[in-house]
């Protein structure tokens, strides 16, 4: 049957008054299509069986009234336009069946039959028009649903981007308050001692030692800068060997002795030679503990105490750090870990740092496929901040030989973060889209490759991804200009996808360039499998604790 051909459902017991219908109608619609019911089976079957768009039905039947029948046929379909064509009716009927939704009354009369054909075509137009409104206003719900969205996730961006604007300007000002702090005293040490206005050897001892001192601050807090530097450009490299983290505790522990003795403070060591060796990179490893010691000795008083502990936590090794300091403020334990975040950025504050040590550790933490928590029980309660790193699962003669590949140790939750995790990789080079999926999927990772960036943005407004991998230079449109556009589509299209630049363009300032586009991060050629498997993981666990 034509789409667009009339169907009528005619609801009568008087074959004879069906019959004349039928001939009215078709006067007005030749090719009118009918669909008779003469008792309550017929009408039952032609709900379930019939595609009619019109429904013409008497008042008085044998089995039945049509204001049941009204009733049946709304509930059936609320937008089926419905006649009643009778001569047994009253107004009373009339306007009963009007409320219920009917379209039109018609009596049942010889100069009455033509309206039939008329009342079709208006109930038609009148479903067709009321159908269109709907559509329309259904369509404007969405478009305002969407710019409301779109106006949520530009105020949510705005407001991000002022506190951006605002942590970066403390930060600048803290920068070179602290830069020129140490400096003024080398500066001014030098200068006396070059114009040579101090006989006294102690006092040039003491100058000499000065300068040393504030030195050795400004180099540590340039090393600072440096390294966050090169985690925010993905350029940090760890060296991963099997290492012993009693041993790396030690070390760091020595390294802050002297700054802790002159403070008074003592440092108790609680170290599990059993608790087992961990894979990574032994100075940072060093780094990490040694920036949460910076931290205790800073912020804890003369003559408190620092305990630091070393024990076997189910799969992972707990390294923990606890202090009688200051503390930590309750609303401050959430963002303790964001760069350039200090409890105190005023120009009195009595703690100097550029508040990105925290940073620094959680990021390096990370990179080992690790986390890091803090506890305190507020101000003047002290600390305690726990890294925990998975167990080197290599036994202890295992060895490395030239070329191969050794399993990356991965953390609870980086696994629970990659479980389940969906990959999209952009990559035109077959052979290098080949090596990236099988590195992933041996970790569990669902993956999609696709040639282009064309492709990669239709996929990326259709599915859910939770990380994207994209090339650079491809045919037709450059890494770049896809990450551009991935960002402007809003998040439920993955606007917000956490991405990484794979390339062989390898220069810094290439990784610039590719961190200013939007990627979070960006991995050189050739990929090293290791690099690539923690670099989603971190992506991943970055996602997760993004969305609680």
């Amino acid at each position: 049957m034509n789409a667009s051909r009339v169907s009528v459902l005619l609801v009568d017991d008087n074959p004879d008054d069906r019959e004349l219908a039928k001939r009215a109608i078709r006067n007005g619609i030749a090719d009118a299509a009918f669909i008779e019911s003469e008792t309550d089976a017929d009408f039952s079957r032609a709900l379930i069986e019939s595609g009619f768009t019109v429904a013409i039905v008497d008042y008085r039947l044998g089995w039945t009234d049509g204001l049941c029948l009204l009733d049946r046929l709304k509930k059936h379909d609320p937008t089926m336009p419905v006649i009643m064509f009778t001569n047994t009716g009253t107004e009373d009927v009339c306007a009963q069946g009007m409320k219920a939704g009917l379209f039109d009354y018609i009596i049942k009369r010889r100069d009455q039959f033509p309206k039939l054909p008329v009342s079709i075509r208006a109930a038609l137009e009148f479903r067709r028009t009321r159908e269109e409104l709907q559509w329309q206003a259904t369509r404007l719900s969405e478009l305002l649903e969407r710019e409301r969205r779109a106006r949520a996730e530009a105020e949510i961006a705005r407001t991000e981007a002022e506190r951006a604007n605002r942590l970066k300007d403390e930060f600048l000002a803290t920068v070179s308050h602290e830069l020129r702090t140490p400096l003024n005293a080398v500066l001014g040490w030098a200068a006396l001692l070059a114009n040579e206005k101090i006989a006294d050897l102690q006092e040039i001892r003491r100058g000499l030692k000065v300068i040393e001192k504030n030195a050795r601050v400004q180099a540590q807090l340039i090393d600072d800068l440096l390294d966050l530097s090169l985690i925010v450009s993905g350029r940090i490299r760890l060296e991963l060997d099997r290492v012993d983290l009693v041993s790396a505790v030690q070390s760091a522990i020595e390294a802050v002795r002297i700054s802790a003795e002159q403070k008074r403070i003592e440092i108790t060591r609680l170290l599990d030679p059993k608790a087992g060796p961990v894979r990574g990179d032994t100075s940072r490893l060093q780094q990490i503990v040694w920036n949460l010691l910076t931290n205790a000795v800073k912020f804890t008083p003369e003559g408190g105490k620092i305990g630091v502990v070393v024990q076997r936590v189910g799969p992972r090794v707990a390294i923990g750090v606890t202090d009688t300091g200051i503390g930590i403020r309750r609303e401050l334990l959430p963002i303790i870990f964001e760069q350039f975040r200090q409890g105190d950025n005023s120009l009195t504050r009595k703690y100097g740092g550029l508040g990105i040590g925290l940073a620094v550790v959680k990021s390096l933490v990370e990179l080992h496929g690790g986390y890091v928590e803090v506890h305190s029980g507020g101000e003047g309660q002290g600390a305690t901040f726990t890294v925990f790193l998975p167990v080197c699962a290599l036994p202890e003669d295992a060895q490395e030989t030239g070329g191969q590949r050794t399993e990356l140790a991965i953390s609870d939750e980086a696994a629970a973060a990659l479980a389940g995790l969906r990959v999209l990789v952009v990559e035109d080079d077959l052979d290098t889209a080949d090596l990236v999926a099988r590195v992933l999927r041996e970790y569990g990772i669902g993956v999609e490759s696709v040639l282009s960036a064309q492709e990669a943005l239709g996929r990326l407004k259709e599915g859910r991804f939770g990380v994207l991998l994209s090339d650079i230079g491809m045919p037709g449109q450059s890494g770049y200009a896809l990450i551009a556009q991935v960002r402007a589509l809003p998040s439920h299209q993955n606007g917000s996808i956490p991405a990484a630049a794979l390339t062989a363009l390898a220069r810094s300032e290439d990784r610039q360039r590719a961190l200013l586009a939007g990627f979070d991060t960006h991995l050189a050629k050739p990929i090293d499998p290791n690099e690539l498997v923690a670099l989603v993981a971190s992506l991943a666990l970055r996602s997760r604790r993004g969305a609680r």
